[in-house]
């Protein structure tokens, strides 16, 4: 059996006391065998914070096929001129999430990131690709 590893926070459980009390420990793994890993070339392990629990969430995803490439968001400062920028934004930071402070900011921060691609899709269209036309125009 071999370990996967992981992606994250080092530990997956903690025991809750506080300062010279505190434990954290490594308890949770994901282990695969030789006939796994041959089946599966890809293997990854997420640990996810902990949230109610004195253990962490552990995400596990294999599969054979590429890794997809991370598309990051990309904000266009244009779009604050924009008409029907701040009803998004504002439409969409309204929306009620559950959780811890960092998590509901993180959960409206990507919901705003996607809600701005998508809306900026449908309104100007690809700017980079119009940015590469309008280039490969004027040469």
């Amino acid at each position: 059996m071999t370990d996967v590893g992981y992606n994250g926070y080092p530990f997956t459980w903690c025991n809750g006391r506080r300062r010279r009390r505190t434990i954290s420990k490594r308890l949770d793994r994901v282990l695969i065998n030789e006939d796994w890993a041959e089946a599966y070339q890809f293997n990854r392990v997420d640990h996810i914070d902990k949230t109610g629990s004195d253990h962490s969430l552990i995400l596990f995803r294999s599969g054979n096929e590429e890794v997809e490439a991370v598309k990051y968001f990309k904000f266009l400062n244009f779009w604050t001129e924009s008409e029907g920028f701040l009803s998004i934004v504002e439409g969409i930071w309204s929306m009620e999430v559950r959780g811890n402070s960092l998590w509901k900011l993180q959960q409206k921060l990507k919901a705003v990131s996607k809600g701005l691609t998508s809306w900026s899709k449908e309104s100007v269209g690809n700017v980079f690709q119009n940015v590469k036309k309008l280039e490969e125009d004027i040469s």
